[in-house]
């Protein structure tokens, strides 16, 4: 039981180091959020969203799951080439619902 709470006390210093939601890391995490971008290869694109989205979790910033599905796909917009998959994914309520589907 001792090894527990000694497990419990340290994530709980891990996480305040690391996931702290003060003001100024939501903010850094926010900002890292909105520097992403698609740069013509799908699969970056979708692996370099991943880790902004758990960050978000992780400092409590909480974003509609529509409106982070939106952002994602918008992010996608300027490839002319995706314009009838966005229009499509944008219709269906499952994905823009839980915008992880997006990302698989």
């Amino acid at each position: 039981m001792e090894t527990i709470k000694k497990a419990n006390l340290l994530w709980a210093k891990i996480e305040d180091q690391y996931a702290s939601k003060r003001a100024v890391n939501r903010g850094q995490v926010w900002m890292d959020w909105k520097r992403s971008f698609y740069n013509g290869n799908l699969q970056n694109y979708i692996d370099s969203c991943r880790k902004p989205m758990m960050e978000l979790e992780a400092v409590s910033i909480v974003v509609p799951p529509d409106l982070l599905s939106y952002s994602l796909l918008g992010k996608l917009g300027g490839d002319t080439n995706l314009h009838q998959f966005i229009k499509d994914l944008t219709l269906n309520e499952d994905i823009i619902k839980k915008p992880e589907k997006i990302l698989t």
